[in-house]
């Protein structure tokens, strides 16, 4: 079957190891269906090495800008677990359609239960 959809606009948050390692790659793979269209760090080293080796073309280091002006479709959360439901939240009330992040360290966190 052949896709005739455009790719799913994607954005990026956080851009360490768990993004450069596991993520990044992993959306790469899906090219033809997902388009990372930005990233964001608070530290500009990271957020410049990661949009360079992964071709992403808007770099950004405050969240709620980058959510604004991408206006993604979907939204991967690489912070650390601390930011993850902050982070969540702010994609969704920026009407990203989904939101993907890693809950393995999260243990019984009443507060991601809103």
């Amino acid at each position: 079957m052949t896709r005739t959809s455009s790719p799913v606009r994607a954005v990026v948050g956080g851009a360490g190891a768990v993004a450069s390692g596991s993520h990044l790659p992993a959306l790469t793979a899906l090219r033809d269906r997902v388009t990372v269209e930005a990233i964001v760090d608070v530290r500009s080293e990271r957020v410049e090495r990661a949009a360079d080796s992964w071709g992403i073309p808007r770099r950004y280091h405050e969240l709620d800008r980058m959510l604004g002006e991408a206006a993604p479709e979907i939204a991967v959360v690489c912070t650390p677990p601390a930011a993850h439901r902050g982070s969540a939240a702010a994609a969704l009330e920026a009407s990203a359609l989904g939101v993907v992040y890693e809950a393995s360290r999260v243990r019984r966190d009443r507060s991601l239960r809103r």
